[in-house]
């Protein structure tokens, strides 16, 4: 059975990173470009958190990690290497119905981080349910080469025209038949900045039944 992958909106929640090491900072790097409110717990900090915490939203407590530290908390990831601390904050988590990520420890996790892929907004999660990370790292690598900058740009361009063709055209699959269109002519065109004029043009056309 593998893990289905949910994108949800992180933007202000609040993450609990229990540790403060090189595996910690790692998940912290991979959350802050989505701006949660990242709250660090840990006796020791490496020097690369507290550089974050300077200009990102990275909190940090120099301290050992206490059971109150779970209050109003969205999501937990603990990075320690103390075994029995993260079986204990694991329970404690699922008893309350807190997101947890226990890092190499699948057994100890309700969610198990992907490897990403992001850039603009393209996100794209990659996981093969914690069988083998390298796999999953090879498989992004192979993604990132995908993701060029006319495939950014012909997402910010068809972006601006959503709600437009959602109002000109009711019909699904008519709406549907613009949005192929338009993604030929955005991905096939050597000049992207002049897309936009023959995409106005070629909606009206569309709309007026002539394509």
């Amino acid at each position: 059975m593998g893990y289905f992958p949910f994108f949800i909106d992180i933007k202000d929640k609040n993450f609990l990173v229990v540790g403060g090491g090189k595996v910690a900072l790692r998940k912290i790097e991979k959350l802050n470009c989505f701006e949660p409110n990242i709250k660090v717990v840990a006796p020791k900090v490496c020097n690369e958190i507290y550089e974050l915490s300077n200009k990102k939203r990275v909190e940090i407590f120099n301290r050992k990690f206490d059971f109150c530290d779970l209050e109003d908390v969205f999501c937990v990831i603990t990075a320690t290497d103390d075994k029995l601390l993260n079986s204990s904050i694991f329970k404690v988590c699922k008893s309350r119905n807190i997101l947890v990520n226990t890092v190499d420890d699948k057994d100890n996790c309700t969610f198990i981080f992907p490897a990403l892929s992001h850039k603009n907004n393209i996100t794209v999660g990659i996981t093969t349910s914690g069988e083998s990370p390298m796999v999953a790292k090879f498989l992004r690598k192979k993604v990132d080469n995908l993701i060029d900058e006319k495939l950014i740009s012909t997402v910010n361009i068809l972006g601006k025209y959503r709600e437009k063709i959602k109002q000109e055209f009711s019909n699904e699959n008519d709406r549907k038949r613009v949005f192929e269109i338009l993604f030929d002519m955005c991905i096939t065109s050597n000049m992207l900045d002049d897309t936009e004029i023959e995409i106005d043009t070629k909606i009206e056309e569309l709309k007026n039944g002539k394509n």
